[in-house]
């Protein structure tokens, strides 16, 4: 009776075999993820969103260290598995890196515009007692003051003014009513007055009035970002040359000129930030 040939003995898996295998379960892996992350509905901020990502690239770079490796030992059954786990990882992290792209892509084409530095529009700026004084038109066409004008029966332009006194060596005090744009013939556009317009409101007129009309006194060290002044809808600032207002009762003409975007965006963040 012939006995049978002891089989020979399996060879230990080298580190590469481990490799492949990881390479080619880690989709797999990062798919389970992610439906979980689905299933908890995490913020998009949150850092756990990146781990199914951060799965496929080690995925990837177990596959092709087991490829490598596979030259180097001869071993069978590295290759296949391997060259697999290369490709899905390759093309998940792919569609990964388009989609989230393509998100904030959406995202950045869905931003409200800016309804100072998005639109053209008029501004002017000067300096009294080395507080910072400034007026900047807001364009009818802008959400802002579409926003706005729902709160009153009668439509109007507004004009954004800044006190910004943190550098001033006196208080502020500016006449709201005595606003005025002034052309180039001389004439002048006043302002519409802060009462008539508020006697408009549709809702919370006492609050509105008190809000929007009076004063604007500005101690020395404080900023006031916050108020208007009102012209007829529609007006045209293009030509306007510069704001007549009436500062710590005195007459002053604030030379202004009608930006474009390109313009707005170059003055810099000094423009915005006077009125954000």
């Amino acid at each position: 009776m012939n006995n049978p040939e002891p089989s020979a003995a399996q060879p230990p898996k080298t580190v590469y075999e481990d490799l492949a295998r990881a390479s080619w379960m880690a989709p797999l892996l990062a798919i389970v993820i992610h439906i979980g992350l689905l299933v908890f509905h995490l913020s998009p901020e949150s850092k756990l969103r990146s781990v199914p990502t951060t799965v496929l690239l080690l995925g990837l770079l177990a596959g092709i260290i087991a490829l490598i490796g596979a030259k180097k030992s001869n071993r069978q059954g590295i290759v296949s598995p391997a060259l697999s786990g290369v490709v899905i990882n390759a093309l998940l992290m792919g569609t990964a890196i388009w989609a989230s792209s393509r998100a904030q892509l959406g995202q950045s084409t869905q931003r409200e515009p800016d309804p100072f530095l998005d639109y053209p529009g008029w501004w002017a700026s000067a300096r009294v007692s080395q507080a910072a004084i400034s007026f900047a038109s807001i364009n009818d066409l802008s959400r802002a003051s579409q926003e706005f004008n729902k709160l009153f029966a009668t439509n109007v332009s507004f004009l954004s003014v800044a006190v910004d006194n943190v550098e001033g060596t006196n208080t502020i005090n500016l006449d709201p009513s005595s606003i005025r744009l002034v052309f180039p013939d001389g004439a002048t556009q006043p302002c519409i007055p802060t009462e008539q317009v508020c006697a408009t409101a549709k809702t919370n007129q006492t609050e509105l009035t008190a809000r929007l009309s009076g004063m604007v006194t500005v101690p020395t060290g404080q900023k006031a970002l916050d108020r208007s002044a009102f012209f007829p809808r529609g007006i045209s600032y293009s030509n306007a040359v510069g704001m007549a207002v009436k500062i710590n009762q005195k007459d002053y003409l604030i030379p202004g000129k009608y930006l474009t975007t390109q313009e707005k965006r170059k003055t810099g963040p000094a423009a915005s930030a006077a009125h954000y």
